[in-house]
């Protein structure tokens, strides 16, 4: 693979990055920014509905409870979340379990349940998962 730069007025492919004015970069003699900089942030945030629906699963599903009032070993909580090592222990009530596996469908693309599940194991835990 080559990487080719192209032009911003030649590119019509280009993203937002490659259409800075010229004067938007660093000044390298003092390592200041020009007063019209652009920055960018970057936020990642959980659906509050999904977790929810997490957190009020765990007082219905039969798996949680017995882990909640067993001496299991490494289940931890925080946040109101319960974690089985460090992956998130999703109750099997409503359609948490598919709504999980369409969000990775819709983020991985269409390669099938075998890869969706090495995606999601990693992550969460629930009984009978695979």
């Amino acid at each position: 693979m080559t990487i080719t730069y192209i032009q911003g007025e030649d590119n019509t492919m280009a993203d937002t990055l490659s259409r800075l004015p010229p004067n938007c970069f660093l000044d390298e003699s003092d390592n200041s920014m020009p007063a019209n900089t652009i920055g960018a942030v970057l936020a990642v945030t959980s659906d509050k509905g999904i977790l929810n629906m997490i957190k009020a699963g765990y007082q219905e599903d039969k798996f949680c409870k017995h882990v909640a009032s067993s001496s299991m070993e490494g289940w931890t909580q925080s946040n109101g979340l319960w974690y089985i090592g460090d992956r998130l222990l999703i109750p099997w009530v409503t359609t948490i379990c598919e709504t999980l596996f369409h969000l990775a469908h819709d983020t991985l693309g269409h390669f099938g349940a075998d890869k969706y599940y090495v995606s999601l194991q990693d992550v969460y835990y629930w009984p009978n998962m695979r």
